[in-house]
């Protein structure tokens, strides 16, 4: 992102809104998610308050970081709302609140 212009105004991780840095350039914010990915295919898990930031952030994007284990193979995919709207997501777990008799 700073290599494009933009800059860092905070670093957001510990602070629960759902994505982990803000930049900013020319007066445009946008809210960055950044994941890492093992492999070489572009699936990853994102949380509830993520992909709210998806359905209602309009600067929301996620930098997904493919092969971050092989240096010579990783690549860096710069996704915005629409493609993450339109990828193919299933659920991989469920909260359980269990009330006891």
């Amino acid at each position: 992102m700073e290599a494009n212009g933009w800059r860092l105004l905070r670093d957001c991780q510990a602070l629960g809104v759902g994505f982990d840095l803000e930049f900013e350039k020319g007066g445009t914010i946008r809210h960055v998610e950044v994941k890492g990915v093992g492999g070489s295919r572009l699936a990853f898990n994102m949380t509830a308050l993520e992909w709210r930031r998806v359905l209602e952030d309009r600067e929301f994007f996620v930098i997904a970081v493919t092969s971050v284990l092989d240096p010579s193979s990783t690549h860096v995919h710069v996704l915005t709302r629409n493609t993450l709207q339109d990828a193919d997501r299933s659920p991989v777990q469920y909260r359980l609140n269990v009330r006891l008799p």
